[in-house]
C-alpha cells in the first residue's frame, strides 16, 4: 500500500493496528513494524510520522488524547 502522513495533529496520539500490518517512520529517523494487535503512542512533538501499509492494506484507528 501507499504510505500516507499523519496530518492535523494537535497533541498525543494513540494508534492501534486492527488488521495488518503496517511500518511507522517518523522525521527523525524512527521505524518500527507494527502488527495487528499492537499499539503506539506517538508523542506530540513527534516530527511528520508516516505510516506504509504492509501488504495489499491495513486498518489503523487513531485516538487523539485532549491536550
Amino acid at each position: 500500500g501507499a504510505p500516507f502522513e499523519v496530518e492535523a495533529r494537535t497533541g498525543a496520539e494513540v494508534w492501534l493496528v486492527l488488521h495488518g500490518r503496517a511500518q511507522l517512520r517518523t522525521g527523525s529517523g524512527y521505524s518500527r513494524q507494527f502488527n495487528r494487535g499492537e499499539t503506539v503512542l506517538i508523542p506530540a512533538a513527534t516530527r511528520g510520522p508516516r505510516w506504509t501499509p504492509g501488504g495489499d492494506s491495513a486498518t489503523l484507528l487513531r485516538v487523539s488524547l485532549p491536550h
